[in-house]
């Protein structure tokens, strides 16, 4: 992850910025407004300190680090603290971002003449410094070195209105603790002046003091004459210039603590030169000082060149001229070096305005950058540019020898002069040679270099900028260095890169007379590192462009701003302002239209349009074209533009708390070079223009009865392209008190009689609406991709929302925290990424596959964005930009977080990439991994395939894949081809067509499942993670036995029950494998409980258990809810043998019938149970169960002791014992409620319901439905648990129906079977994924298909429902990953026909087409072709049913139909086997012809595929 930042607006002083080195640790710190800003990590790393006021000077020690900043007449030093130092230089990797540092306020300089007047206009730190042993054994205490101890003495010199002062810092023993030390200040020196101070300097040395004030044509330079605290004065030189001074530098030198500082002393003698020192008669200035002369003898044993300090002055008509100071026998002496003219006599440049600044890379540090580059030459092993390796080994070695300083002059057109000074390392006064750089040695031939920086590294409008100091990055590879410009018009800092490599790919010229004139080629160099600006007062709001191109920050004051991003090196993004935009009230609201060309303000009672765009680009403010007086005393709920594709025409919408709405049109007309039209035009991509805003006829938003507009909200365009074109975009939202989301989309209607100036009138459409039972919603966020984020009363907790299907993805609270802010993006694909700000960090959600095998949610935390360490502003606002640019707004600060990821640091990403391979670092890469289509070998795809009885494909699918991993395996196919070779025409093709099966390299054999299972546990599948390829061996495994061994014994709802089972068995955990504390789901009994094979079903659920049924096995697979109860009795009694078996092995061959016991009395086997007591010897009630066991409880007597006893052993928590004896007094009903609310156990209250009543409905059953199983199915909408409980009804019609139809009409159908039911409120009913499957269409049309009761009931339903399913299940594929699923259900989905006897009513029929016709709706993209185009007899293409079909033509009759099913139902009936239900069959009616009694019959070709008959009789045949 790459954290950007926009610290804040730089203030407009010279002094308000700082860029040095503390020793190797890059330091950027600057002012903006009452903030200071400190960038340390190479500008990766922020720190904001909060100040009382504004401040105006910084500057920061390159010994210690410590920053002063001037605040009117106060100093305030804040001291650095550097932690995690042993992590940092581990091994001696120096790893920068190991390294913490943070400043704090360690002591005030306050004014002691309390003159307010004397403000501090400048200040500089001294290199000076002294550390006391002991501060030197603390620093070492904590294992940092020298070079990071900032408990050091040190000087710091103020300029102020009225005079110059130095202070001295140094540390004494606290009185309170004398453990610890404590700054002490004291003055060394004070010289009032009779001007301001504008700017001063100290030499490296700390010898001299260079100074000017405004306009000052002399620089005063201070010459130290005295070191100690008791005797510190200066004396006085002027150096005097012919135009007044613009800037002062001393030439650096390297900090004796700096590791890098490697530099010898030399001895050398100098023959010194004359000197331009302009010496007044002043009484303060000392009388020792003499003029230089030629034959001054000097002292020939200087120590140290660092004995003499070099003086850079320029004045303002661009002139350098070089002074050097000396300290020699005959006392302090001043020599005039040289002058350098910038423009070198290019009065052309000079003439157009083009202003040059200057900066130095000082000698020490350019030789540790040709030091560093001779030794990568040293490395490089490239002998074809040997030659072209040793030109450039000599040209570094002559830059070295020649002790060179190489100075940079920028022109404001970006224009570079690189030069070179020599002789001012000299130790004695010589004068500067100067020589250019500006020669390339290029394809064997030389050219003349034309230099220029790079995109962006100048203002575009350089009017008024400064350089600041070149200084080098230590940590990088190369010794990158890195130059700061301070924009003082824009109010910008730019830091640009620059390397020694590029630097010195240039020689320098040579000034021969006769040489040849060489052709010119032009270079730039430098790349925009980082940008600093923002805000210089808090942002109150941000809002972002439909297209995400810009954004515009709104603040509390006038001063707004429209930012727009660019690019810096290292594929690092930023934000650049793009216009400011000043009003005279502050901004209520707004918005952006057409990519940031125009931005529509809310101001005290008006609208206004600016235009951005301006060719007044001076000063970048948005020039106001148009406005239109409205009323602000209630301010609208929210304002947005319709989205539509018209770029020269716009609708903006107001809508106010009431519901009460306002439309505005914005117009532009195009203007030819040739009109006429008079009046103000502008000028724009479009050229001439002319603009308007009227007014226009809006309906009221329209509010449902007892519902109000709790929030109004505009949905988010983050798909960056959808427009209103597309009918049924949705446009608004709204939600009320009580939790009803509406969405609504508008359309244009032409009503002449009731318009303004002829406009269409813009009419709301309510599209869906739902209930989330969230009440009081803080705030919501929507987005064109149908998802949106809500937050609840409290702030503490977020649950996500399909806006299409009305249905919740995600929910999650967060405890302690208060949620701020939402925001949505979006890949490509549509896949939603939302942003959750919280008071210093934010929260990634992106969306994930809906995945059917495991209760995994659909949203996950993908990143953490955390600004704790930055600033200890709250988070305000965070808006996304287009490329997966997240910009938060805290204070007067943007953040920017980027879509890179960060697997090594942040946990959050690192847990949801886990094992998958990624193709790139990016958030919007990862989100549609995670989302999107699934490959055809995914576990999930294969597993759905089944359960849509796609045989074939699924066959196909792993005998390829078997195949590709042979060869991959054979190194005969590359490693990362695992292309299937499957087209889309053979995954849309139906089961029912011939197949290739007749080849047998294409028939999925055991051998070929073998082979395919190794390989998948030695080759790695792209695009699934670890998990998912072991879930792929196992299904494979699975499909093996389905494929290869039970797909001719069982029908395929048996199947499906075998798929869930094994599937159930791999994901058990070991404590539900001991407990049966999971069960397998009720979507798996429903299939076990409409297949013909149940007893084949029983036989496997018993081989898994070993042969030895026992309660947990029997438990684990809901054996009570689907074995009809003949089969269920029998092994009632199987379970309490083997129950009581079990406990006497387990313990030693003790016996305890009472683990038994609920078994046997359900089944009426009393004497069994005490046959098993009496054999019991040696528990401790076995003489009292016996006894009591052998009284006739038919009697009342013995029922009321057998209750009374319950009841006892109820007090006990003896649960099992009291069910037991409820079921001795004959109270069914009274056991079955201790089974289910003591015991939990719903199964087992099922199984002694059915098994003690010896019916499937009887009073304790009903007992159980209303109290244990149907206000939960309700309240989770679980509609497989819905559809059994009509089943078990003897509903057979409302049990098909239950699985589709909407919960309202189930409820309906519930009162009237259970007229004492007590249904809970459907308003708290809250519809999830886990609710919405599509496995319950595929068990609808399997029902259909298989008898004709569920026909009949079927055809009674309103057909919409079955359409309405449908499109939600098809929509559930898509969330899935089976697109292809999707499709082909929409392709293939056969509706019932319409029952010819009742009809259907014209209103419902004009129901139908009106859903056909809904806006917005999956169909609209099916339906924009013909529809009476003819059927191709080729294989039709997943593309050609979008045009000539509809999932609707089967609504209307037609004249010919395919064969059905039910065609056979008028046939002579057949004799059948007996059903063990006929009893429950009234007397004397006439049973209706089942479906499959004709199977046996020869059929048409074509005939749909139907489950194989058992050789046993269905008891669903019968059943009413």
């Amino acid at each position: 992850m790459t954290l950007n930042f926009l610290p804040g607006q730089p203030n407009n002083t010279p002094d308000s910025c700082c860029f040095v080195n503390w020793n190797t640790i890059q330091i950027l710190t600057y002012t903006s407004g009452n903030n200071l800003v400190i960038l340390t990590k190479n500008s990766l790393h922020l720190q904001t300190l909060y100040l009382p006021s504004d401040s105006f000077a910084v500057d920061v020690n390159r010994v210690n680090g410590k920053i002063a900043i001037a605040i009117k007449d106060e100093v305030h030093i804040y001291s650095p603290e550097v932690s995690n130092y042993y992590n940092f230089n581990f091994h001696g990797r120096k790893d920068l971002s190991e390294l913490k540092i943070q400043w704090s306020l360690e002591h005030k300089i306050t004014n002691d003449n309390h003159n307010e007047n004397d403000i501090i206009n400048c200040l500089c730190w001294s290199d000076y410094t002294q550390v006391a042993d002991s501060d030197s054994d603390d620093a070492q205490i904590f294992d940092l070195p020298s070079e990071f101890n900032s408990k050091t003495s040190c000087e710091l010199i103020t300029g102020s209105n009225n005079s110059l002062k130095m202070h001295q810092m140094s540390y004494v023993a606290d009185p309170n603790a004398p453990d610890n030390k404590i700054m002490k200040c004291s003055l060394l020196w004070y010289k009032p002046q009779p001007n301001p101070i504008y700017k001063v300097k100290i030499s490296p040395n700390s010898t001299c003091i260079a100074s000017i004030g405004y306009y000052d044509k002399n620089v005063k330079l201070w010459h130290r004459v005295g070191f100690t605290n008791e005797y510190c004065d200066f004396e006085l030189h002027y150096l005097s210039q012919e135009t007044y001074v613009t800037d002062l530098i001393w030439k650096s030198q390297m900090n004796e603590s700096d590791p890098n500082n490697s530099s010898s002393i030399s001895s050398v003698q100098i023959t010194p030169s004359n000197s331009f020192i302009l010496k007044p008669s002043n009484s303060i200035i000392k009388n020792d000082v003499r003029l230089l002369t030629e034959n001054n003898s000097i002292h020939s044993n200087i120590k140290s060149e660092h004995q003499h300090n070099v003086l850079y002055v320029v004045t303002a008509d661009s002139r350098l001229k070089v002074y050097s100071t000396y300290r020699l026998d005959t006392g302090f002496d001043i020599f005039y070096s040289g002058s350098l003219d910038l423009f070198e006599n290019d009065t052309f440049k000079k003439s157009k305005g083009i202003t040059k600044s200057i900066t130095f890379i000082d000698n020490p540090y350019l030789e540790l950058g040709l030091e560093k580059m001779l030794s990568d030459l040293e490395n490089e092993h490239d002998y074809t540019e040997l030659n072209h390796s040793m030109r450039k080994q000599t040209k570094m070695m002559e830059f070295i020898k020649s002790k060179s300083e190489l100075c940079m002059v920028i022109g404001s057109d970006g224009e570079i002069d690189l030069y070179g000074f020599t002789n001012l390392c000299s130790a004695v006064p010589s004068k500067m040679i100067t020589y250019k750089i500006d020669k390339l040695f290029h394809n064997n031939e030389f050219y003349k270099v034309n230099l220029f920086l790079g995109k962006y590294c100048l203002p575009s409008i350089p009017e008024n900028f400064l350089l600041k100091s070149i200084q080098i990055d230590h940590y990088s590879p190369n010794l990158a260095l890195s130059l700061v410009i301070h924009d003082l018009f824009h109010n910008t800092i730019r830091e640009i890169g620059f390397t020694f490599n590029e630097i010195f790919n240039f020689e320098k010229s040579t000034h021969q007379s006769n040489k040849k004139i060489l052709k010119t080629i032009t270079r730039k160099i430098g790349c925009l590192n980082q940008k600093f600006t923002g805000h210089n007062k808090s942002v109150r709001k941000l809002i972002r462009s439909s297209d995400g191109s810009s954004i515009l920050s709104l603040t509390r004051f006038t001063e707004n701003y429209l930012w727009i991003p660019i690019y810096l090196s290292d594929d690092k993004t930023t934000l650049t302002k793009k216009s400011t935009i000043i009003t005279k009230t502050p901004v209520i609201d707004a918005v952006i239209w057409n990519r940031g060309h125009f931005v529509f303000t809310i101001v005290d009672n008006y609208l206004i349009a600016f235009h951005t765009s301006t060719s007044n680009q001076h000063n970048l403010v948005s020039e106001e074209v148009r406005k239109i007086e409205i009323n602000t005393d209630t301010p609208p709920e929210c304002l947005f533009i319709l989205p539509e594709s018209n770029k020269l025409n716009c609708h903006l919408i107001l809508i106010y708390k009431t519901g009460v709405c306002k439309s505005f049109e914005f117009d532009i007309k195009v203007l030819d070079n040739n009109s006429t039209v008079k009046g103000h035009f502008l000028h724009c991509e479009f050229g001439n223009i002319s603009c308007s805003l009227t007014e226009c006829m809006i309906d009221d938003l329209r509010i449902l009865d007892k519902e109000d507009l709790h929030i109004i909200s505009p949905i988010d365009p983050v798909g960056w392209g959808k427009n209103i074109d597309n009918i049924g975009r949705d446009v608004l939202a709204t939600v009320s008190s009580t939790g009803r989301v509406s969405i609504y989309y508008v359309t244009f209607t032409d009503d002449d009689n009731n318009n303004l100036n002829n406009h269409s009138t813009i009419k709301w459409h309510l599209k869906d609406s739902f209930k989330t039972g969230i009440s009081n919603c803080s705030f919501i966020s929507g987005s064109s991709i149908n998802k949106m984020a809500i937050i609840d009363e409290s702030k503490q907790k977020l649950s996500i929302w399909d806006m299409k299907l009305g249905i919740m993805d995600y929910s999650e609270i967060f405890e302690n925290e208060i949620v701020k802010d939402l925001d949505w993006t979006s890949t490509t694909h549509g896949q939603g990424i939302l942003a959750v700000g919280f008071k210093s960090h934010s929260l990634l959600f992106t969306q994930l596959r809906y995945d059917y095998t495991n209760k995994i949610p659909s949203f996950t935390k993908i990143k953490k964005i955390d600004i704790s360490d930055e600033t200890t502003h709250q988070i305000g606002d965070s808006i996304w930009m287009s490329n997966g640019l997240l910009v938060i707004g805290t204070g007067n600060q943007l953040y920017l977080s980027d879509k890179k990821l960060d697997f090594k640091n942040d946990p959050i990403t690192k847990k949801v990439v886990g094992s998958l391979e990624i193709m790139s670092n990016d958030l919007l890469h990862l989100s549609s991994a995670l989302n999107g289509p699934l490959p055809l070998y995914h576990p999930q795809f294969i597993i759905q395939l089944l359960f849509g009885e796609r045989r074939n494909l699924i066959n196909k699918i792993l005998t390829k894949l078997s195949k590709v991993l042979r060869e991959i395996d054979l190194g005969q196919r590359r490693e990362d081809d695992f292309d299937l070779g499957i087209s889309k025409e053979e995954i849309m093709l139906g089961d029912n067509s011939t197949d290739d099966d007749d080849n047998e390299d294409e028939k999925f054999s055991l051998e070929c499942a073998d082979i395919l299972i190794e390989k998948l546990t030695k080759i790695r599948l792209p695009f699934l993670t670890g998990h998912q390829q072991i879930t792929l061996t196992h299904t494979v495994s699975i499909m093996k036995d389905i494929l290869l061994k039970y797909f001719n014994v069982l029908d395929f709802n048996g199947l499906k029950f075998y798929l869930g089972m094994k599937l159930f068995k791999v994901n058990q955990t070991k404590e539900s494998a001991i407990n049966a504390i999971e069960t397998i789901r009720f979507r798996d009994i429903l299939f076990a409980l409409h297949s013909d094979n149940r007893d084949i079903l029983f036989d496997i659920v018993n081989e898994q258990s070993n042969s030895k049924i026992d309660w947990v096995n029997a438990k684990r697979y809901l054996l009570p809810l689907w074995l009809d109860n003949k089969k269920l009795q029998q092994i009632m009694e199987i379970i309490a043998a083997n129950e009581f078996i079990k406990f006497q092995d387990l313990n030693n061959g003790n016996k305890d019938p009472s683990v038994c016991s609920i078994f046997y009395l359900a089944l009426h086997k009393k004497k069994v149970l005490l046959g098993l007591w009496k054999n019991s010897i040696g528990h401790r009630e076995r003489e009292k169960m016996v006894k009591f066991l052998s009284n006739d409880f038919k009697e009342k007597r013995w029922k009321s002791a057998a209750l009374k006893n319950a009841y006892v052993l109820l007090g006990k928590h003896r649960y099992n014992d009291a069910a037991t004896f409820f079921l001795l007094a004959d109270s069914p009903k009274d056991a079955v409620n201790v089974i289910m609310r003591q015991m939990n156990d719903l199964p087992l209250a099922i199984a002694v319901s059915r098994c003690y009543e010896d019916c499937d409905y009887g009073d304790s059953m009903k007992s159980i439905l209303e109290r244990g199983i149907l206000k939960d199915a309700i309240i989770s909408n679980d509609r497989w648990k819905l559809s059994w409980v009509f089943w078990i009804l003897k509903n057979k019609s409302k049990s098909a129906q239950a699985l589709i139809k909407p919960l309202t009409l189930i409820k309906d159908d519930l009162i009237k079977l259970l007229p004492n039911f007590q249904c809970p409120d459907l308003s708290n009913v809250i519809r999830t994924n886990f609710t919405e499957d599509p496995v319950l269409l595929i068990l609808y049309n399997s029902l259909r298909k298989r008898n004709v009761l569920y026909y009949e009931g079927i055809k009674e339903m309103d057909c919409k429902y079955e359409f309405s399913f449908v499109m939600k299940s098809s929509t559930m594929y898509f969330k899935m990953g089976c697109d292809w699923l999707g499709l082909y259900l929409i392709k293939n989905w056969k509706f019932s026909e319409v029952d010819s006897v009742k009809g259907v009513k014209v209103k419902e029929i004009e129901e139908v087409k009106e859903v056909r016709k809904k806006p917005g709706d999956i169909l609209a993209k099916f339906m924009n072709g013909s529809s009476n185009g003819s059927k191709s007899s080729k294989v039709p293409s997943m593309l050609d049913e979008f045009q000539p079909k509809s999932i609707l033509d089967d609504f209307q009759p037609k004249t010919s139909q395919r064969r059905s099913l039910l065609d056979d139902f008028q046939a002579v009936p057949t004799p059948k086997p007996k059903s063990m239900l006929d009893d429950f069959q009234p007397q004397n009616t006439v049973q209706p012809k089942s479906m499959l009694d004709d199977f046996t019959k020869p059929t048409e070709p074509k005939k749909t595929t139907i489950a194989k008959k058992s050789p046993v009789a269905n008891m669903l045949d019968n059943w009413m």
